[in-house]
This record gives C-alpha cells, structure tokens and sequence, in this order.
C-alpha cells in the first residue's frame, strides 16, 4: 500500500499513454472468394528515432491454403512504413488466419489476423408469397437435382399482417367523449369496424354497445345536416357547411352499407345533391387551398360513383383542372372513370 513521505494514505487515478518501438497493420483484402491468388500484405513501421535492422515472420494457415511461412528482414528508416507480403492462394471457403511478428533485440510485436474466403458461386433466390387466416398452410417446393450442399437454405418469414393488436385503438375510440358530427361519425365507423373485426380482437376487450353506437350515429345524422344538404359539426344551417365533412360522411355511409347498416334514404340523397353541387361550382370556403379542395373533391367523386350518380357531364366539368389535383386526388379520379358503362357495354369507354 502506497504512501506519502507524511505517511497519508489515499486513493488515486491517473491515465498514460505509452506506444511500443515496433507496430504492424495489416494491408489485406476485406474479404476474398475460393479460388483467389493475391499478396497477403503487412506494414511495420519503426517507432524509435533511429535505424534499425528488423526481422518479419509471416505465416498463414487455413483449409485449402496455400501459402508458405515467410521470414524477411528489412532496414527500417524511423517512423516510415514498410511493406512486407507473401503470396497466398485460397483454394475452399472457409477463413484464413495470419500470424505476423516483427522485432528485434530492441522490441517485438505481433497479431494475427483472419480473412474470410466466401464461395465461388452465383446464388439464384426463389420466393413465394401469400397470405392467410387459417392455423396451417403448406407449400411444396422441389430441391434440384444434383444440387451443392455446401451453400444454400430453405428459409421461412413469418410476419403478422395489420389486423392484429387493435385493442387500443378500439378502446380510445370505445371511450371517446366528444360529439360534434365529425367525432360522432368516426367512432360510429370505427364500432362498425370492430364489429367486422372481433374474431380478430383480444378477448379480454369487448366493445358491448358496437352496435348500438352504429345505430344511433345513423339516426343522429339528420341533426347534424343542413337544408342545403351538407353536413356541419355543430349547427344544421347552410352557412356552417363543410365540404370535406360532407364528402367524409358520404363515403363512411357507403362503407357502412358494405357491412349490413342502412343509412337513412332522405338524409343520404340529400347529401349527395350537395356534393353534386359542390361539383359543378366552386363553392369552398376561401380558407381552402387548391390542394385542399380537389381531395375533398375526390372523396366525394368516389362516394357519388358507388352509389351509381358520377356523370361523364360532371368529369368533364373536373378535367381541367387535373393539373393542380394532388396525385391522391388524381388516382381517385382514375378509379371512379371505372364506374362509368357505356349504355349496352359491359366495359369502361374512355373519354376525351
């Protein structure tokens, strides 16, 4: 135990560096193939201020190396890097493994290094894809004849599809405590969807009253519609219209309809000559932007071409201003030109 010429005892830390007379990096390949034929080399470097004479061992070992252990001497100029190889051929994969050592009687240093030989080969992948609900799913496949068996893997990814951990988005919406239109829409959609999707959800969450929320979002809806149609989030009247909450409902009552729901006729044919309108005019608030209204546009195209009420009269009155939709806005009017039959044809006719 140390102690000071007063006889204290204590604890301390210090760090040093200190750098040996003799250093060797190694100056080979990252990686080589079977077969490869290169110059394994390495650098020495004298770390002193004068000349010395220093001698280097190199060796190589591995399955199907062929290289002979390699003794050179060399004079090293202070602080000047000296390169030093030894031919080596790879003939397996595998990994190769280099002693080095350099000295003199002043100093010594070594390492070992190892060099992974990877195999000669072009490798063809093959994959199918698929997806199910059901507990088990069989695939055949057929190894090739006289195949390596050296390389190669039969491999199998499983991965979850969306429709899983959908309780907590169910349970905020199952609590949700808002109720202008938009919120009551939504979480009535979203009862709807858990409905569709139980078989799917957790049995430790139940959504008891999924129907009943459906039901009566339904009959709520004409409180929340205005005379000229449109919805509002709060006051039924014509000067709170919103058009994207209009084209929202108008879709969400089409995907209720798909789940077994029957929106309310008067209030749903209502909405639709809204939107109608709001096709052939220009009527959006000032606050929205163009890219704005050709998305609530789009929505709306999509609702009223479901439902059988998308014209070509009305497409072409949109057509031009095709190049300021944003490309969503685009892709949902392309879709909505499949609706669209020719009297007499039973597929789409295009239109200039």
């Amino acid at each position: 135990m140390p102690s000071n010429k007063d006889d204290l005892l204590g604890l301390g830390e210090a760090h040093f560096v200190t750098n040996k007379f003799t250093e060797i990096r190694p100056a080979i390949p990252n990686q080589v193939t079977e077969g490869d034929s290169f110059d394994a080399a390495f650098m020495v470097m004298n770390r002193t201020d004068g000349q010395r004479t220093i001698t280097v061992n190199l060796a190589a070992e591995g399955e199907g190396v062929d290289a002979q252990p390699t003794a050179k001497e060399i004079l090293a100029e202070p602080y000047v890097r000296n390169r030093v190889t030894m031919p080596v051929k790879v003939r397996k994969s595998g990994e190769v493994t280099f002693t080095v050592r350099a000295g003199d009687e002043m100093d010594r240093d070594g390492i070992i290094v190892k060099l992974p030989v990877h195999t000669m080969i072009a490798v063809e992948a093959a994959a199918t894809y698929g997806t199910t609900t059901s507990q088990k799913v069989s695939e055949r496949f057929e190894f090739p004849v006289n195949m390596r068996t050296d390389t190669g893997k039969v491999s199998v990814v499983v991965s979850p599809s969306i429709i899983s951990s959908l309780e907590g988005a169910f349970g905020y919406m199952k609590e949700y405590p808002y109720y202008c239109w938009e919120q009551r829409l939504s979480k009535g959609i979203m009862a709807m969807h858990y409905l569709n999707l139980e078989p799917y959800i957790a049995k430790s969450f139940s959504w008891e009253d999924a129907r009943d929320v459906v039901t009566r979002m339904i009959a709520d809806a004409s409180s929340f519609q205005a005379p000229n149609g449109g919805m509002c989030y709060f006051i039924p009247a014509d000067e709170y219209v919103c058009p994207y909450l209009s084209a929202y409902t108008a879709i969400a009552f089409n995907w209720l309809r798909g789940s077994g729901f029957t929106p309310e006729p008067r209030v749903e044919e209502a909405l639709h000559g809204y939107l109608l309108d709001l096709l052939r005019k220009d009527i959006f608030p000032s606050f929205f932007s163009k890219g704005m209204s050709s998305t609530v546009r789009a929505v709306a195209l999509a609702a009223l071409a479901q439902n059988g009420k998308m014209t070509r009269g009305i497409l072409r009155g949109i057509c031009p201003m095709w190049s300021i939709w944003i490309s969503s806005a685009r892709h949902t009017i392309c879709l909505q030109l499949l609706h669209l039959r020719a009297p007499g044809r039973s597929s789409p006719r295009s239109m200039t």
